[in-house]
């Protein structure tokens, strides 16, 4: 927002360094962007009034002409067609200075003598273009520094409004910045509004919460005059240009309050009644603009009796705009809903001065005060005649009720790392229009929507008081919680092992598409859908991390990058965990070789990563934590007989292993080795687990050897598992040493040579302890296995 200093001096007395503000403006949070000079080449430019006009003798084009500067006549000849006797217009004298630096001197012009120049808006550096000489008001005075009294001299603050700090997008919100910065009083404007006993004659109803106040105000017997010069040129310098006065006389006060208004012409207005209400049906509207906008479901509309004659907040209706016949304005002055303006101004494309206004959020307090302000101003320069204004307000609406918070400046210094006293904070904060009442404070009205809670308030303090102020310490504040701590130590423990092993960590959006979902064939039925997602890539919350690997592993396969090893440590969602819906994970994917530089055939064809690599993998990672494998598992995304379940210590599926099933690997353009694990946190012990010592035992282990004949469908893992449930007591250990297939076994028939270690820590084994136990093992493996004893 471009902010004019000359009018921000008529409420705040500036220091004559404009750099100096700026940089405090910059560190306090809004951020001067650049600081334009307008004008900086002029000099000497004065009002002179034509008093006589006549033709040049020895040129047809030109005329010579008589101009008062206030104190003399002078003669200046010009070739301009747009002047006549009496006008009022800017003269460059000689010794004068215009906008492109040229400098005006006594000159003959076909023989007659020329002293000095009648200048157009472009000469003055005001347009770009002119058609002719600038013609002023009748009612300017003449022989008056017309650089000063038409600001053509000025300088601008070209600031960055935040999205959160809408009071500062307004010559009043910035000036209050300002004289908090410099500890200097805030000066509002004074008018006096003389209102008619005469009523305005509309009734007025909001049939929508987005619209909690709504004013409006008939100004009668108004008068369309030429907007003042002192006006037009702030409305130019803020990058608005001026229509007609009623309309500049609302975008004044936008500017200067921040509050939008609207002028209707009032004999326009069908019905003495005016609603506010939410569209119910898609309409058509014809705006301002001359354009027809199609208006959708909950968008909010102004209606008279005949329907819609404004977009809220966004734009009005050309069926009751003013035009030069218009001699009663009804002037509108509400609060609109933040978030339904932009959504109605985002979808239609409307970025107006008035939407971007409400969008930030107005001062619902400053509502009827900008009305009064606009309607002095009709009555000072159109001669209006001011009717008592008609006020709907929802009395229960919370942005009518004071926003209370703890004052605690001991809490704001302990935030900060600072010591500033009490009184200090507290006339910081009332400089800003805070109220303190004890150990309660008052938030103003026109910061409610971004002034929540202790660290706003500290916030506040910090950047009027400067960052530069605050002095630097080691950072403080409670150390994490044992299960805050055991889990990052967790992570770390995983990032630094995996990325030891020649995995890549890489860091996801946990926003995915649908698309996704359908091309890893995942149900979209229980996914959290984003309300209003940036892009339909990222419309789905994810409910497996694999999803958004396999695309990164997609995009580097597809730049030539074959070996690709990756992990995440994300979060994954879904609405049965209840409360938050989170659940989080790791995700490790491998695609390719195992080692860069397999030179040996043994090498390259144990090369590939498989199944069997991850499951090491995850055993290593977790041996604390008791994970088992099932391989009785059949998700639709992996290689029907390449995959397994990962268990906890309680027998819950907490995960998974397996090889990318083809149709999987085809729609993500990614290598049919693929191999995917992706295990929960959710239900995991994170605490850590300390090592104990155990000696070794003094006593000699007893090895036993059994031959089992078992179905070929039957996985060693699933005997395993078996066995470490129901071993004897005195098994310690249990190893696979053979598996054989034969013609003479049988076509479903394998060997399977197991070794069992059996061993007392105290005392030595008996052959026959060790001979009873084994053959209870046997008998119960008989029993309970499809298999047979060799």
């Amino acid at each position: 927002m471009k902010i004019p200093i000359s009018w921000l001096r008529d409420y705040v007395d500036l220091p004559e360094s404009i750099e100096e503000m700026a940089e405090k403006l910059s560190f306090s949070g809004l951020e001067v962007e650049e600081i334009i000079e307008v004008g900086a080449a002029l000099k000497g430019i004065i009002t002179g009034k034509i008093e006589e006009i006549s033709p040049h003798p020895d040129a047809d084009r030109l005329v010579v002409t008589q101009v008062n500067d206030g104190s003399k006549r002078i003669q200046i000849v010009t070739g301009a067609t747009n002047i006549s006797v009496g006008d009022i217009v800017p003269v460059s004298p000689p010794g004068a200075v215009l906008s492109n630096g040229m400098k005006i001197k006594v000159s003959k012009l076909r023989g007659i003598e020329s002293s000095g120049m009648l200048c157009s808006e472009a000469e003055l550096g005001v347009a770009d273009e002119a058609d002719g000489i600038w013609i002023l008001p009748t009612n300017t005075p003449v022989g008056v520094d017309f650089i000063d009294y038409a600001q053509l001299k000025e300088s601008l603050l070209d600031i960055a409004i935040l999205p959160n700090r809408g009071d500062c997008q307004s010559i009043i919100g910035t000036a209050r910045e300002c004289a908090t910065l410099l500890n200097l009083p805030l000066k509002r404007p004074e008018f006096k509004l003389n209102e008619s006993k005469a009523e305005t004659a509309v009734d007025l109803n909001s049939k929508s919460a987005d619209c909690p106040l709504y004013s409006l105000r008939e100004l009668s017997s108004c008068s369309l005059n030429k907007t003042p010069l002192w006006m037009q040129r702030r409305l130019e310098l803020c990058g608005i240009r001026p229509i007609q006065l009623f309309v500049d006389i609302t975008n004044y006060v936008l500017l200067e309050f921040g509050q939008p208004l609207h002028a209707f012409d009032t004999n326009s207005l069908k019905g003495t009644s005016i609603s506010i209400e939410n569209i119910i049906a898609s309409s058509t509207f014809k705006a301002l603009d001359g354009q027809a906008y199609t208006l959708e479901k909950d968008d909010l509309v102004i209606c008279d009796e005949s329907g819609p004659i404004a977009i809220a907040g966004v734009m009005g209706g050309k069926s009751t705009e003013v035009t030069e016949n218009t001699t009663s304005v009804s002037l509108e002055a509400a609060y609109f809903d933040p978030i339904r303006v932009r959504k109605t101004g985002t979808r239609l494309r409307l970025r107006t001065e008035s939407a971007t206004r409400f969008e930030k959020s107005v001062d619902i307090e400053g509502v009827i005060e900008a009305a009064n302000r606009a309607s002095y101003l009709f009555q000072t320069l159109a001669g209006a005649t001011v009717k008592n204004i008609n006020v709907f307000k929802s009395e229960k609406d919370p942005l009518f009720k004071e926003k209370l918070l703890n004052f605690d400046p001991e809490g704001i210094n302990k935030l900060l790392g600072t010591t500033y006293e009490r009184k200090d904070i507290q006339e910081t904060l009332e400089s800003l229009g805070f109220k303190i009442n004890g150990d309660t404070l008052v938030v103003p009205s026109f910061r409610q929507h971004d002034i929540s809670e202790l660290p706003c308030i500290a916030e506040e303090i910090a950047r009027l008081k400067g960052m530069e102020n605050i002095p630097s310490t080691l950072p403080q504040g409670p150390s994490l919680k044992a299960s805050q701590l055991a889990s990052f130590e967790f992570d770390q423990l995983i990032q630094n092992t995996l990325c030891a092993r020649g995995f890549s960590e890489v860091n996801t959006f946990p926003m995915v598409s649908e698309k996704s979902f359908k091309k890893a064939g995942l149900p979209i039925e229980g996914t959290l859908h984003i309300a209003n997602p940036i892009s339909q890539d990222e419309s789905v919350m994810r409910t497996q991390l694999f999803v958004s690997l396999l695309e990164r592993l997609s995009f580097n396969r597809r730049r030539q990058q074959k070996d690709c090893h990756f992990f995440e440590i994300g979060k994954a969602f879904n609405e049965s965990i209840k409360p938050h819906f989170e659940d989080k994970r790791l995700c490790v994917v491998a695609s390719g070789t195992y080692f860069k530089e397999a030179y040996t055939e043994t090498s390259r064809q144990e090369n590939t990563y498989s199944i069997f690599h991850m499951k090491g993998l995850l055993e290593g990672l977790f041996s604390d934590h008791s994970i088992s494998f099932d391989s009785n598992d059949s998700r639709t995304f992996l290689h029907p007989k390449k995959q397994c379940s990962i268990l906890n210590n309680e027998g819950q599926i907490i995960g998974f292993i397996g090889t990318l099933h083809p149709n999987v690997a085809s729609e993500f353009d990614v290598s049919d080795d693929t191999v995917v694990a992706e295990i929960s946190f959710l239900s995991l012990d994170l605490a850590p687990k300390f090592p104990s010592y155990q000696s070794v035992s003094k006593f000699p282990t007893i090895k036993r050897d059994l031959a089992l004949l078992a179905p070929k469908e039957l996985s060693y893992g699933d005997i395993k598992s078996f066995l470490l449930a129901n071993k004897p007591k005195l098994v310690t250990d249990i190893q696979l040493f053979d598996v054989f297939e034969s013609d003479q076994l049988g076509e479903d028939k394998k060997s399977i040579a197991i070794t069992f270690t059996y061993e007392n820590k105290e005392a030595s084994l008996t052959d026959d302890e060790v001979n009873k136990s084994h053959q209870d093992l046997r008998t119960l493996i008989s029993e309970k296995l499809p298999v047979s004893i060799r």
